[in-house]
């Protein structure tokens, strides 16, 4: 018996440039999820949108981060870490508000 995969906002994140090339296809399901990560990163203030979208959309590794920041290796691991977390939060808070709501 094959375990439902959940949906999470972490696993939305690390698929960006598949999801958006299944938009750009033409997909459904995939512009949709792909406006509703977007939203979440958007709660992100500037510089952590920039370093998602570096890290998962246009592939830069930790490092080329780091150099971009201006910081060590560990200070752009624990930004990425940090931005994660926040999108975490509010994704799991709107869950929990929705089913409030009955949504």
């Amino acid at each position: 018996m094959m375990k439902e995969r959940k949906y999470s906002a972490r696993s939305a994140i690390y698929t960006l440039p598949e999801t958006y090339a299944k938009s750009r296809a033409g997909s459904i399901d995939a512009t949709i999820t792909l406006v509703d990560t977007m939203a979440l990163i958007n709660k992100l203030d500037k510089r952590g949108r920039e370093i998602i979208l570096r890290k998962y959309f246009y592939g830069y590794t930790t490092a080329e981060i780091a150099a971009w920041l201006g910081v060590t290796y560990k200070t752009a691991e624990g930004a990425i870490t940090r931005a994660l977390n926040f999108i975490d939060s509010i994704y799991a808070w709107q869950m929990r508000h929705d089913e409030q709501r009955n949504i």
